[in-house]
């Protein structure tokens, strides 16, 4: 197996959508994805910039994910290597969220933008 190709990285981008987010998920895939994340009840949840880096996490079922959780990764994400790969990227632990969140999309732009980056086109 050779080294990964990341379309990012080879655009410039260090992993800029892989720090600072929240995301909704299976409690499963969160806790394997993250296994240091902190469960946390809702009045405690962190904002951004509120707590110290890590991943925290609440209960938050819907219809289509009874066991769902919302979680919060501050500061760059556990699994994001020093150059922007994914350390789990290509295994099954990789959140629903990663997985959709497509290069070139509105929000990786609007991120890209942020970081003064070019738009990348969807690949």
């Amino acid at each position: 197996m050779g080294a990964e190709v990341n379309p990012c990285i080879e655009s410039g981008c260090r992993g800029g959508c892989c720090r600072n987010i929240f995301m909704v998920d299976r409690r499963t895939k969160v806790e394997a994805s993250f296994p240091g994340a902190i469960e946390v009840k809702p009045e405690e949840m962190p904002g951004l910039g509120d707590m110290a880096k890590g991943v925290y996490y609440i209960d938050h079922p819907t219809k289509n994910i009874p066991d769902g959780v919302y979680a919060l990764i501050q500061g760059r994400c556990p699994n994001l290597g020093p150059l922007g790969s994914c350390a789990i990227y290509e295994s099954n632990m990789r959140p629903h969220s990663c997985e959709n969140f497509q290069r070139g999309s509105v929000d990786c732009n609007d991120i890209r933008y942020v970081l003064k980056l070019h738009p990348a086109r969807t690949i």
